[in-house]
């Protein structure tokens, strides 16, 4: 990890079983809507368990959640209170940590730590952008030469500026819909209405039409 300890399967086990006792931190109610039942780990190996099949929240497992330091998080504040603890040095999973940041400047990216893969020299600044728009229009002008986020009308807004431009849709099995029965998390102001309509979709039927 970035602050030199390794990455392992027990941080990744530690994440979901954290989600599970605290709600909150279930942003996509995988153990609730989603039907996990337990999260162990083998050596390297992590294996999810599920009441049935699960393949519409695959995308949201395998990429949507963010795995946390089990050796950070098991300990002091972040342990008694994980839904509210502020992370003043959050700790990712890559060489990088962030040095400074604001929305309308750029992201400072400092020296990889002692025992990461390969030395990794300090970065200048990567630009930041305060919304998509200005992001789109950056890839479009050829400001920046990549991007993750939404383009209206790719084709001609961004692919037919140059033809070094391209994009990709990876294929993912995500359904974007999102009302679970769950416990009303703390500033769910209508939980009723989110409530009823999770109890109204047929998940059978869904299923077998996706």
């Amino acid at each position: 990890m970035s602050d030199g300890q390794p990455f392992t399967a027990d941080d990744v086990v530690y994440t979901f079983n954290l989600m599970k006792e605290q709600p909150a931190l279930d942003l996509y109610a995988l153990w609730t809507g989603a039907g996990l039942t337990s999260v162990t780990a083998a050596g390297d190996k992590v294996t999810l368990k599920f009441k049935a099949a699960a393949e519409p929240y695959f995308f949201n497992f395998a990429n949507q959640v963010g795995i946390v330091p089990k050796h950070i998080w098991s300990t002091g504040e972040a342990a008694t209170k994980p839904a509210t603890w502020a992370d003043a040095k959050p700790v990712g999973t890559g060489p990088f940590t962030v040095a400074r940041a604001a929305a309308t400047t750029s992201l400072m990216l400092p020296t990889a730590p002692i025992g990461s893969r390969q030395a990794v020299r300090r970065q200048g600044p990567v630009p930041g952008v305060p919304g998509q728009q200005p992001a789109n229009l950056d890839l479009a002008s050829g400001k920046a030469q990549w991007g993750g986020q939404y383009i209206p009308n790719i084709d001609k807004f961004y692919k037919s500026k140059s033809p070094e431009n391209n994009y990709w849709f990876p294929p993912t099995a995500n359904v974007a819909i999102h009302p679970q029965p769950r416990p009303v998390a703390q500033g769910d102001q209508q939980p009723g209405v989110r409530q009823a309509i999770a109890y109204a979709l047929d998940r059978e039927q869904i299923l077998e039409n996706r």
